[in-house]
């Protein structure tokens, strides 16, 4: 992964040694070669991983209670859709475009470019 598009307070995951099991990081400092995290441990970039971002985890960070919903902030008219499983942000005023939100880190994103830092920093995986 490139970490040097990881933002402070995003949430990844790192692979242990073995490769057989992983743990969420939340990136303190974003560097090329990887990332620290609050304790100053360096995380290498080749062991950690975007973490994805599914309908479970919208369900845990209380953004939808059912599977066929559209998520929407008529102040900043952007939105997160949720249905088919698959989640996209739009924004009409900036480019009309709808972009897909696959990982944890890209919702973090999304969600701190309209405002939203303090939801964004603390969502649940």
């Amino acid at each position: 992964m490139r970490t040097t598009e990881l933002m402070i307070n995003d949430l990844v995951q790192e692979w242990n040694n073995d490769h057989t099991e992983t743990h969420i990081i939340k990136v303190e400092k974003p560097m090329r070669e990887g990332v620290y995290d609050k304790w100053n441990h360096f995380h290498d970039a080749d062991w950690i991983e975007p973490i994805p971002f599914t309908t479970d985890s919208a369900k845990k960070n209380g953004l939808i209670d059912y599977d066929d919903d559209i998520y929407q902030d008529d102040k900043f008219n952007w939105g997160i859709d949720f249905r088919n499983y698959e989640f996209y942000t739009f924004n009409e005023e900036v480019d009309n475009t709808i972009k897909p939100i696959l990982f944890f880190h890209d919702l973090q994103h999304a969600l701190r470019l309209v405002g939203l830092t303090e939801i964004a920093d603390n969502l649940k995986c």
